[in-house]
């Protein structure tokens, strides 16, 4: 570097110099901002992560990142990490495919590719490649891409121009109105997209119709051009070869400008600008920069520093947003520079170089002039002249004058300008003329480790080292020199405007005044102490810098900085520490105090401090520092301000006003997630994968389902120049509570098990000097609970939560009540106890009770029947057969009601003992049978008997069974079946014994095993029958005692109870199956064999004790029918009366009563009975309630309901008498109720007084005139019948055609239905009841108005006089005017 370059660089002169120096100054600033610098390189190769050796072009996106098209696919680098994508698609043609040529990234977010195997696209938010191919099939060479807004896309060939249309994955080429003859040499585009061409015929503009124009350029010498591109400001420059052009474009007029050529090379193949207007031209082997105006700077290739261009090949170059200046080369990678690096000059030693430092570890150094005295730990002492950028070397070895040691720790210069030498062995002088000189008491010098020097006020000499005792050096009268020595002293700091040391040891510091005989008259100590606030931070103390008279700057190992402030008038002092939150080394190794009163210490690295702001900026190696290593004593200020730090791998040199702040800012961006310590796939999010929608750097929010709430942000700042050296602070919105921060040695932010709720995740960056950028990543992150964590779960848990407190509290309320209750248990035990005692007595009672009354009833049935079975005998009439029967037969029915009443309370009590006894079972089931026979054929029931066992048993098989009980079971299930099956059913009797070969008839069943007791066999009786069959809901109750199917269900409900306690006396198994209005069956399974009892349970010899009542099973035989009554009334004439009544005998009884007077239809239900009457229409009905099926209240309801039945009178028989029951049967629209038993002439007399009552009515409507129609009926339904018909008849009275169809019209109603319904009230015909409305109007008409007969009967729609007199003639046997003159006649 020239000394024009050094004083160039000088910012700090005094202000107060003359005008013509500063203008000076200011022309040499402005040449020395264009003098060549070794910027220092680095490089992205295959050993940091980039895909192959050779990078063919480089680009950056607009999120900021660097692609880099390579021989092995495509990279991305985000100033951390480099990211390989490539392209299998298409795995034969993966070797063609991944050869990158050229990149062009869109507006899409999208990386065009130029590549040997055709066009790409890289999709940047999926990570996706697309292969794209030619409409037309053929294969373009793509050596460059630019696609711009829109669908088109523009291709050099080479040597060929192409437009291109995209369309999905295929792209189809345009018509382009080419120019004859022109070769196109390279195309570009501008930042609008407007495109520009190069070729033999000059530079041609494309605009937006496709259409090409050729820029005229003035002072172009040749129209053959190889190159066009555009700087960063928008400027035309165009090359030829090697000769490069700046293209000045004023009013649409282009004109050629500033002209370089490239000599010694051939071709130029890129042009970029820097921000501060430097071209740099990308030749084939080197890099060329230029200033604004194309004059040459200096050349950058692979040997022009140690830190220069790793390769001679280079294909491309780039400068980034950060200024950054990135350049592809053949065998290097990629290599890039800070174009706004830090001026750190550097001295190091290269082996290669025989003109360079000779050792890297600095001990010592000085500045004089334009030379540097640079002493090494083992390499002895180095001048460099800055000048002639040569070294000089000094050591014990080689060099023309040599020392007596090559670690040289100290140097000076004495008052004469010879330098002082301070080694391991000593101290050596060299004189100005480049000799060394041993003066006159030089013999008396030290020979132990000399580690510094410092001329003092005087010009005396003081040394001192770690070992031995500080010393001074002095002349005496003689020019002799002599030594004094003191106590110990590390570094020594001599004050130049006045007889002052500070002495650093690791005892404290010292301040020492001296005189000019290296006296010390007077001492200061400076200690550290824990408990005094104004004292040193550390006592190990070293270097030491003044910034004023009263300020002194020390630096302490392990202490830091320390400002010490001296107040001489009073000897105070004032000490404050720089350390700790200031971010200051601990161990402060060397220090400087440039012009502007900033501190540069070094350490492990340099920092440069502002103790009027407390702003503190740290740089490394990274920064063009020789290493991040600095050692005690290499430091110096030269005269120019410029300062001099040395470290253990060389030299840095710099002017401090050199070393400004980057000012580019960062623009953080997300570059990468893990999730659950993987890297998700991009697609649609599915919760078996770990999938996300796009790469993390492009989504705005990002929804993780809750197995993703485990993550690992990492983010960059996009800032190249030094990323290591970005910071930066993060914060999850919702989660952290104040900002996190971190650098760029860990550009990451990772959180775990986060709740589901979302979050707003915040980046901030710093650029590599620390200034925080406003610019910031955000993003907003949801973590969607699971669905039992879900809001409408959390809902239905607060919802279990009450529920669980109401429950708590109920059940703690039931508890205090169970408590409670208890407690009152507690109380009335004893009284329960002689409650108890009290219920057995009387129990007992009752059951003698019970006991004594039947018998008691026993005794008037045997004084009923005696005489009755007499009167039977007796009896030669044949009419009064019927009715003795009747007689005897309801008598005998009473007795076995009382017997089975007996038998019930006997098997409650547990009376009842099993009594087996050998029994042959074939032929005690056929006479059980026998004796329903005969009931089977009066009742018209076919009666099947199976016996299954018979041939598995011969005549003599017998097995042990209580006849009684089992008569009782068989017997019971019997009647049962046939009183519940009509005639024409079917009642079936089986007996087998293999159960598991039986199927059931219905799918209803239940089964009720004994549990007690389980036998090997079982002998099985099946009865099943036909009959009205159980419902699903009854059949599981029907052997609770007293339990009946309906209220209208025949019996007591206690024969299957019965049943039910029989057969677990015997130990045995029931089996019900049974479907309603289809038929039921009962299983009965016994015990079979003599094992199943004990001897107990067996008969003794004299035989089987009588338990159960005998019934008595005649009765159960029908009556024969009874001969019909005579009946002398015509049968028009006979009025007509149901019966509806279950009982047949009730049933025949009763027509037997009336069939005298009136004509009976029967029915046995209420179903049947409905039937009948909407067929017959009968007189009068009487019905009993109790009945299955419909009962007599249903029917009665469903009568009065219906129009044509509501007005016949309804009679209900009843055995229920209670107050309830009539209520409930007069509710439902019936007449009268009558309880049985009930007298039957009370019965025919009330049938006979409701007839004729119906009779005088009718005949008091006919004939008398005053009397209503609705006089006839009873209901309120029949009345509003009755009233609207005559309404009818009324309004329409005058109307001719007023017959049985318009009534039938008018009412909505057939006429069948409106004659039966007129018929059965007034006894009349339509007819004849419309003209008894007529007649009664005209009545009302001559009796109110004063008119003729003519009017009276034109009124009443009666066509002439005569027939209206004949009608009324006929009506009340007389003429209207006989009628009237018996009125006034009456009336007077």
């Amino acid at each position: 570097m020239s000394i024009k370059n050094l004083f160039g660089l000088n910012k700090g002169l005094n202000a107060k110099a003359l005008y013509v120096f500063i203008f000076f100054n200011c022309i040499v600033t402005s040449i020395a901002c264009a003098q060549p610098y070794p910027y220092k390189f680095n490089y992205l190769t295959v050993d940091e992560g980039l895909s192959h050796t050779d990078a063919n072009y480089i680009v950056q996106d607009k999120q900021g990142y660097i692609w880099v098209a390579t021989f092995f696919g495509l990279d991305r680098y985000d100033g951390y990490s480099v990211k390989k994508f490539y392209n299998s698609n298409v795995p034969l043609n993966n070797a063609f495919k991944n050869r990158l040529i050229s990149l062009y990234p869109d507006d899409q977010d999208n990386i065009w590719l130029s590549t040997e195997g055709g066009l790409q696209c890289f999709n940047t938010r999926q990570e996706k490649y697309t292969d794209f191919t030619e409409t037309t099939g053929s294969r373009t060479s793509f050596e460059k891409v630019i696609k711009p807004s829109g669908d088109f896309l523009y291709v050099f060939t080479g040597s060929q121009f192409k437009l291109f249309k995209v369309k999905g994955n295929k792209i189809e080429p345009q018509k382009l109105n080419m120019p004859a003859g022109i070769r196109v040499t390279d195309i570009t585009a501008d930042k609008s997209g407007t495109l520009y061409l190069s070729g033999n015929m000059g530079i041609w503009l494309l605009d937006k119709k496709q259409v090409l124009h050729k820029i005229d350029i003035k002072g172009l010498a040749t129209q053959e051009l190889s190159h066009v591109f555009i700087d960063n400001v928008g400027n035309l420059m165009v090359s030829a070869k090697n000769e490069l052009l700046l293209i000045n474009e004023q009013r649409g007029v282009f004109t050629a400008g500033s002209r370089f050529v490239c000599t010694g090379y051939s071709d130029i193949k890129g042009v970029v600008r820097s921000s501060r207007g430097d071209y740099w031209i990308n030749v084939p082997s080197a890099v060329l920069r230029l200033d604004n105006q194309l004059r040459f700077i200096q050349v950058v290739n692979d040997k022009s520093s140690p830190h220069g261009l790793n390769s001679n090949s280079l294909s491309k170059i780039f400068i980034d947003r950060t200024d950054c200046l990135w350049i592809c080369t053949f065998g290097g990678g990629v290599n890039y520079c800070d174009l706004n690096e830090k001026l750190f000059y550097t001295l190091q030693h290269n082996p290669e170089i025989a003109n360079s430092l000779a050792g890297n570890h600095i001990r010592s150094v000085l500045a004089s002039g334009d030379d540097i005295w640079i002493g090494t730990t083992a390499n002895g002492l180095n001048r460099y002249n800055l000048k002639t950028q040569r070294f000089t070397y000094y050591n014990t070895y080689n060099s023309s004058v040599r020392i007596k040691n090559d670690a040289v720790t100290a140097l000076t210069f004495d008052n004469d300008h010879n330098l002082w030498i301070g080694s391991s062995s000593g101290i050596d002088i060299l004189k100005p003329d480049g000799t060394l000189w041993k003066p006159a008491g030089s013999e008396l010098f030290p020979t132990h480790v000399v580690d510094c020097f410092a001329r003092d006020y005087y010009g005396n000499i003081w040394f001192g080292n770690h070992q031995d005792h500080l010393g001074v050096i002095l002349k005496d009268a003689q020019n002799r020199y002599r030594i004094k020595y003191y106590g110990e002293g590390y570094f020594i700091f001599a004050d130049k405007n006045r007889p002052q040391l500070l002495v650093s040891s690791i005892h404290g510091l010292k301040r020492m005044i001296i005189d000019k005989e290296g006296n010390i008259v007077k001492s200061f100590s400076y200690n550290a102490s824990s408990s005094n606030p104004n004292s040193l931070s550390s006592d190990y103390t070293y270097p030491i810098d003044k910034q004023n008279d009263s300020t002194y700057w020390v630096g302490t190992i392990g202490g830091g900085l320390n400002k010490l402030v001296l107040h001489e008038k009073n000897d105070s002092y004032a000490i404050s520490t720089y350390a700790g939150s200031y971010g200051i080394f601990n161990d402060v190794e060397s220090l400087e105090i440039d012009h502007a009163g900033n501190i540069w210490m070094g350490g492990n690295g340099l920092e440069c401090f502002n103790p009027a702001t407390g702003k503190l900026i740290r740089y490394d190696k990274n920064d063009g520092l020789q290493g991040n290593s600095f050692k005690v004593g290499a430091s110096y200020k030269g005269d120019d301000g410029r300062l001099y730090f040395g470290g253990i791998k060389g030299l840095n040199y710099f002017y401090p006003d050199q070393i400004k702040a980057n000012k580019i800012t960062a623009r953080p961006v997300f570059t990468d997630i893990l999730i659950n310590n993987l890297r998700p796939v991009y697609t649609n999010p599915d919760s078996t994968k770990n999938a996300i929608p796009q790469a993390i750097g492009y989504c705005n929010q990002l929804t993780l389902n809750y197995l993703q709430n485990n993550f690992v942000i990492a983010f960059s700042s996009m800032h190249f120049a030094n990323p290591l050296k970005c910071k930066y602070r993060y914060k999850l919105n919702g989660f952290d509570k104040d900002w996190k921060y971190t650098d760029g040695k860990n550009p990451t932010a990772a959180y775990s098990n986060l709740d589901y709720a979302s979050y707003k995740f915040v980046v901030e960056a710093t650029n590599n000097d620390g200034i925080w950028s406003e610019s910031k990543a955000a993003m907003t992150i949801t973590v969607i609970p699971p669905w039992w964590k879900s809001g409408f779960a959390k809902l239905i848990y607060f919802i279990l939560f009450l529920s669980g407190l109401a429950g708590i509290y109920i059940y703690q309320a039931r508890w205090y009540r169970l408590k409670r209750e208890m407690e009152v248990r507690a109380i009335n035990e004893n009284k329960r106890e002689e409650m108890h005692q009290q219920r057995e007595e009387l129990y007992q009672q009752q059951l003698m009770f019970f006991t004594n009354v039947s018998h008691e009833f026993r005794t008037p049935l045997t004084l009923i029947l005696g005489p009755l079975e007499s009167l039977i005998g007796q009896n030669k009439n044949p009419a009064l057969d019927y009715s003795y029967q009747l007689m005897y037969r309801n008598a005998k029915r009473l007795m076995n009601l009382i017997s089975e009443l007996m038998n019930f309370k006997k098997v409650a009590d547990s009376i009842i003992k099993l009594q087996v006894q050998p029994l042959q079972i074939s032929q005690f089931c056929k006479d059980i049978t026998w004796e329903f026979q005969n009931l089977a054929v009066s009742k018209s029931i076919i009666f099947e008997i199976n016996d299954y066992t018979e041939a598995q048993m011969t005549a003599s098989d017998q097995a042990p069974f209580d006849v009684q009980v089992l008569e009782k079971i068989l017997f019971n299930l019997l009647n049962n079946s046939f009183k519940y099956t009509n005639a024409g059913g079917q009642v079936s009797f089986d007996v087998f014994f293999d159960i598991e070969q039986f199927k059931p008839s219905f799918n209803t069943g239940f089964e009720l095993l004994n549990k007690d007791h389980r036998a090997k066999k079982y002998v099985y009786f099946r009865v099943a029958d036909t009959g009205i069959g159980i419902s699903g809901d009854s059949i599981t109750r029907i052997f609770d005692r007293y339990y009946r199917i309906s209220k209208n269900h025949l019996g007591s409900g206690v024969g299957l109870a019965m049943v039910k306690s029989l057969t677990q006396l015997h130990k045995g198994d029931i089996y019900v199956y049974s479907e309603r209005y289809k038929g039921t069956e009962i299983i009965i399974g016994i015990p079979w064999g003599e094992e199943n009892y004990d001897a107990a349970e067996k008969a003794a010899g004299a035989g089987v004790v009588a338990q159960l009542e005998v019934i008595d099973n005649a009765m159960q035989i029908q009556l024969p029918d009874m001969e019909p009554a005579e009946n002398h009334l015509p049968e028009k004439n006979r009025k007509h009366l149901l019966l509806v009544e279950d009982n047949p005998e009730l049933r025949a009884f009763l027509k037997h009563a009336f069939e005298k007077y009136y004509l009976v239809h029967e029915a046995e239900d209420g179903k049947q009975g409905f039937e009948i009457a909407t067929e017959k229409m009968p007189d009068l009905i009487i019905s009993d309630v109790m009945m299955p099926g419909m009962n007599g209240i249903e029917l009665c309801k469903l009568l009065k309901e219906q129009f044509e039945t509501s007005h016949i009178p309804f009679v209900i028989l009843s055995a229920k008498d209670t107050l309830d029951t009539k209520i409930e049967g007069m509710e439902s629209g019936a007449d009268f109720y009558f309880a049985k038993p009930l007298s039957i002439d009370l019965l025919l007399l009330t049938v006979s007084n409701i007839f004729e009552q119906a009779e005088k009515l009718k005949q008091r409507y006919s004939k008398n005139y005053l009397s209503e129609a609705t006089e006839l009926v009873h209901t309120e339904k029949d009345k509003e019948f009755f009233q609207k018909l005559i309404n009818i008849i009324e309004d329409n009275i005058q109307d001719l055609n007023l017959d049985v169809d318009f009534l039938c019209r008018h009412l909505f109603i057939s006429r069948t239905k409106l004659y039966q319904k007129i018929k059965g009230i007034s006894d009349q015909s339509v007819g004849e009841f419309i003209r008894t409305v007529r007649l009664k109007r005209a009545i009302h008409i001559m009796t109110h108005e004063d008119v003729s007969m003519n009017e009276v009967a034109d009124r009443i729609g009666l066509q002439s006089n005569s027939n209206f007199s004949r009608a009324f003639k006929k009506e009340y046997g007389k003429s209207p005017l006989q009628f009237m003159q018996s009125l006034r006649k009456a009336q007077s």
